[in-house]
Protein backbone atom coordinates (compact mmCIF):
# COMPACT_ATOMS: atom_id res chain seq x y z
CA UNK A 1 0.00 0.00 0.00
CA UNK A 2 1.53 3.41 -1.11
CA UNK A 3 1.04 6.37 0.75
CA UNK A 4 0.26 9.23 -0.65
CA UNK A 5 1.36 12.48 -0.01
CA UNK A 6 -0.50 15.83 -1.04
CA UNK A 7 0.32 18.73 0.61
CA UNK A 8 1.40 21.71 -1.89
CA UNK A 9 4.98 21.74 -0.36
CA UNK A 10 5.56 18.67 -1.47
CA UNK A 11 4.86 19.00 -5.04
CA UNK A 12 6.89 22.11 -5.13
CA UNK A 13 9.88 20.50 -4.02
CA UNK A 14 9.29 17.31 -6.47
CA UNK A 15 8.57 19.85 -9.45
CA UNK A 16 11.99 21.64 -8.17
CA UNK A 17 13.97 18.37 -8.45
CA UNK A 18 12.25 18.10 -12.22
CA UNK A 19 12.92 22.18 -13.08
CA UNK A 20 16.59 21.34 -11.83
CA UNK A 21 17.54 18.33 -13.91
CA UNK A 22 15.96 19.25 -17.73
CA UNK A 23 13.18 18.37 -19.67
CA UNK A 24 12.82 14.61 -20.63
CA UNK A 25 13.25 13.68 -24.18
CA UNK A 26 11.70 11.01 -26.32
CA UNK A 27 15.04 9.45 -26.51
CA UNK A 28 15.21 9.73 -22.61
CA UNK A 29 11.55 8.45 -22.19
CA UNK A 30 12.69 5.08 -25.30
CA UNK A 31 15.36 4.46 -22.51
CA UNK A 32 13.17 3.85 -20.21
CA UNK A 33 9.95 2.77 -22.02
CA UNK A 34 7.80 2.02 -18.63
CA UNK A 35 8.89 5.59 -17.56
CA UNK A 36 7.29 6.90 -20.59
CA UNK A 37 3.42 5.25 -19.95
CA UNK A 38 2.12 6.39 -16.38
CA UNK A 39 -1.01 4.74 -15.35
CA UNK A 40 -4.50 6.66 -15.09
CA UNK A 41 -3.93 6.85 -11.28
CA UNK A 42 -0.22 6.02 -10.19
CA UNK A 43 1.32 5.22 -7.05
CA UNK A 44 3.04 8.63 -5.28
CA UNK A 45 6.41 7.65 -4.36
CA UNK A 46 7.70 11.31 -3.02
CA UNK A 47 5.42 14.03 -2.57
CA UNK A 48 3.60 14.63 -5.82
CA UNK A 49 6.04 12.09 -7.89
CA UNK A 50 5.44 9.20 -9.03
CA UNK A 51 7.26 6.14 -9.84
CA UNK A 52 7.20 6.68 -13.60
CA UNK A 53 8.34 10.19 -12.98
CA UNK A 54 11.46 9.01 -10.81
CA UNK A 55 12.16 6.44 -13.81
CA UNK A 56 12.21 9.76 -16.34
CA UNK A 57 14.14 11.67 -14.25
CA UNK A 58 16.67 9.16 -14.10
CA UNK A 59 16.67 8.91 -17.37
CA UNK A 60 16.44 12.34 -18.69
CA UNK A 61 19.71 13.21 -16.08
CA UNK A 62 22.15 9.92 -17.44
CA UNK A 63 22.59 8.88 -20.38
CA UNK A 64 22.28 5.13 -20.61
CA UNK A 65 24.15 3.11 -23.49
CA UNK A 66 21.12 0.34 -24.77
CA UNK A 67 22.97 -2.43 -22.99
CA UNK A 68 23.54 -0.43 -19.72
CA UNK A 69 20.01 0.84 -19.73
CA UNK A 70 18.79 -3.25 -20.91
CA UNK A 71 20.67 -4.26 -18.02
CA UNK A 72 20.17 -1.66 -15.35
CA UNK A 73 16.40 -0.90 -15.58
CA UNK A 74 14.88 -4.24 -14.88
CA UNK A 75 17.11 -4.04 -11.94
CA UNK A 76 16.01 -0.36 -10.81
CA UNK A 77 12.50 -1.74 -11.26
CA UNK A 78 13.01 -4.49 -8.68
CA UNK A 79 15.34 -2.05 -6.52
CA UNK A 80 12.90 0.45 -5.74
CA UNK A 81 9.81 -2.15 -5.15
CA UNK A 82 11.74 -4.01 -2.19
CA UNK A 83 13.09 -0.40 -0.73
CA UNK A 84 9.33 1.14 -1.31
CA UNK A 85 8.20 -1.50 0.78
CA UNK A 86 10.63 -0.43 3.37
CA UNK A 87 9.31 3.20 3.18
CA UNK A 88 5.86 1.82 3.50
CA UNK A 89 6.62 0.36 6.96
CA UNK A 90 8.50 3.54 8.02
CA UNK A 91 5.42 5.91 6.91
CA UNK A 92 3.07 3.56 9.28
CA UNK A 93 5.39 4.12 11.77
CA UNK A 94 4.87 7.99 11.69
CA UNK A 95 1.64 7.51 11.69
CA UNK A 96 1.44 4.95 14.55
CA UNK A 97 3.49 7.45 16.44
CA UNK A 98 1.09 10.83 15.43
CA UNK A 99 -1.86 8.63 16.93
CA UNK A 100 -0.12 7.70 20.16
CA UNK A 101 2.57 10.26 21.05
CA UNK A 102 1.15 12.12 23.86
CA UNK A 103 0.23 8.68 25.65
CA UNK A 104 2.68 6.35 24.74
CA UNK A 105 4.36 3.92 27.04
CA UNK A 106 7.74 3.32 27.04
CA UNK A 107 7.29 -0.16 25.51
CA UNK A 108 5.83 1.29 22.56
CA UNK A 109 8.55 4.43 22.16
CA UNK A 110 11.07 1.44 22.23
CA UNK A 111 9.13 -0.24 19.81
CA UNK A 112 8.82 2.37 17.41
CA UNK A 113 12.64 3.61 17.71
CA UNK A 114 13.92 0.01 17.25
CA UNK A 115 11.76 -0.93 14.41
CA UNK A 116 12.65 2.96 12.63
CA UNK A 117 16.13 1.65 13.24
CA UNK A 118 15.95 -1.94 11.90
CA UNK A 119 14.05 -0.51 8.57
CA UNK A 120 16.96 2.20 7.87
CA UNK A 121 19.68 -0.55 8.20
CA UNK A 122 17.32 -3.05 6.00
CA UNK A 123 17.35 0.40 3.18
CA UNK A 124 21.21 0.36 3.86
CA UNK A 125 21.54 -3.18 3.54
CA UNK A 126 19.27 -3.42 0.20
CA UNK A 127 21.19 -0.65 -0.85
CA UNK A 128 24.51 -2.17 -0.77
CA UNK A 129 22.95 -5.57 -2.12
CA UNK A 130 21.70 -3.81 -5.28
CA UNK A 131 24.66 -1.78 -5.69
CA UNK A 132 26.59 -5.13 -6.48
CA UNK A 133 24.16 -5.67 -9.32
CA UNK A 134 23.92 -1.92 -10.25
CA UNK A 135 27.69 -2.30 -11.08
CA UNK A 136 27.84 -5.08 -13.27
CA UNK A 137 25.63 -2.74 -15.86
CA UNK A 138 27.06 0.53 -15.53
CA UNK A 139 29.97 2.34 -14.54
CA UNK A 140 31.01 3.44 -11.07
CA UNK A 141 30.32 7.41 -12.14
CA UNK A 142 26.61 5.86 -12.96
CA UNK A 143 25.94 3.88 -10.26
CA UNK A 144 26.72 7.71 -8.41
CA UNK A 145 24.77 9.56 -10.25
CA UNK A 146 21.47 6.70 -9.75
CA UNK A 147 22.06 6.49 -5.68
CA UNK A 148 22.37 10.43 -5.35
CA UNK A 149 19.83 11.09 -7.74
CA UNK A 150 17.02 8.23 -5.92
CA UNK A 151 18.21 9.41 -2.47
CA UNK A 152 17.67 13.13 -3.61
CA UNK A 153 13.80 11.91 -4.48
CA UNK A 154 13.66 10.06 -1.60
CA UNK A 155 14.93 12.56 1.02
CA UNK A 156 12.35 15.03 -0.37
CA UNK A 157 9.73 12.17 0.26
CA UNK A 158 10.92 11.72 3.92
CA UNK A 159 11.17 15.21 4.37
CA UNK A 160 7.34 15.55 3.93
CA UNK A 161 6.75 12.41 5.52
CA UNK A 162 8.40 13.70 8.63
CA UNK A 163 6.17 16.87 8.66
CA UNK A 164 4.01 14.97 9.99
CA UNK A 165 5.74 13.57 12.97
CA UNK A 166 4.48 16.06 16.27
CA UNK A 167 6.94 16.73 18.95
CA UNK A 168 5.79 17.83 22.35
CA UNK A 169 3.57 20.79 22.48
CA UNK A 170 2.10 20.55 18.88
CA UNK A 171 -1.22 19.14 18.90
CA UNK A 172 -1.21 15.60 17.47
CA UNK A 173 -2.63 15.51 13.98
CA UNK A 174 -6.16 14.20 13.30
Amino acid sequence: MRIVFKALGGIFVAGALFCASGSVTAEDAAQAPEAAAAPAEPPVVAPGLTESQRKSLIAATIPFGKDEGDGFWPLYRDFRRDVGKLQDQRAKIVVEYAQIFRTMTADQAQSIVEESMRIDENIAKLKRDYLKKFRKFLPETKVARVFMIDDKISAASLAELMTKVPVTGETAPQ
